[in-house]
């Protein structure tokens, strides 16, 4: 009689497993398909500029100030993001490489890819 609500605990677990696996491959495609402009930043003008991106609970504003043709700054104003803090050092990344186009931070993928597309979504004003 014991052994019934081990198997009910266990079939919980699985079931909750193999939900949060579909719903991450789920997101991570969409994360792929995120459209991004082709921008040459040589010929933005100088300034801040502020773009907004969202993919299911990630939620990201930035801040990108643009000096003489050049990534200047990539302030992350809000990011709602559960786990993918550590995406937040692909701002780095974005102002030594001038562009938004970078490799994304490893376990953090989603968060990257919408830092990313906020960051094009600024730069298209």
């Amino acid at each position: 009689m014991k052994k019934k609500p081990i198997f009910i605990i266990l079939g919980f677990i699985l079931f909750a497993f193999v939900l949060f696996k579909t719903f991450s491959a789920k997101i991570v495609s969409d994360a792929n398909k995120l459209q991004n402009e082709t921008i040459n930043i040589k010929d933005i003008p100088n300034g801040t500029y502020n773009g907004h991106s969202e993919l299911g609970p990630v939620i990201v504003d930035v801040q990108v100030t643009i000096k003489n043709g050049n990534i200047e700054k990539v302030e992350i104003l809000n990011h709602q993001c559960g786990f993918g803090q550590k995406a937040n050092q692909i701002t780095d990344r974005i102002k030594n490489q001038n562009t938004y186009n970078v490799d994304a931070i490893s376990g953090a993928t989603v968060s990257s890819k919408v830092i990313m597309n906020a960051v094009n979504n600024a730069l298209q004003q």
